[in-house]
């Protein structure tokens, strides 16, 4: 399976129904691609994440993809999911690094 960033619960899923689990990041990345973007989304509001990246070179693979480290990204995420998921059963167990 090619990763995917905010892996969805199926993706827990398959990965629980398998001897074992290859993730496919030698492959090609693709822009617009959930590699590195999600949506997330309750009621009928959905927002887009996106892990920012330097700009891909033709045909680069998934696991030669770097980040770009001069945004601020990963508050701005953590902040749309506690809004998004604040009334949620599980909330209170997410745990953010």
């Amino acid at each position: 399976m090619q990763p995917t960033y905010f892996p969805w619960v199926g993706y827990f899923k398959l990965i629980n129904s398998v001897d074992n689990f290859v993730f496919y990041d030698d492959s090609q990345y693709s822009k617009g691609s959930w590699h590195n973007r999600n949506k997330v989304a309750i009621q009928n509001n959905i927002k887009w994440i996106t892990v920012p990246i330097l700009k891909p070179k033709l045909k680069q693979n998934i696991n030669q993809i770097k980040i770009d480290l001069s945004k601020d990204w990963k508050n701005h995420h953590i902040s749309l999911i506690n809004q998004f998921y604040k009334t949620c059963k599980f909330h209170n167990d997410l745990k953010f690094f």
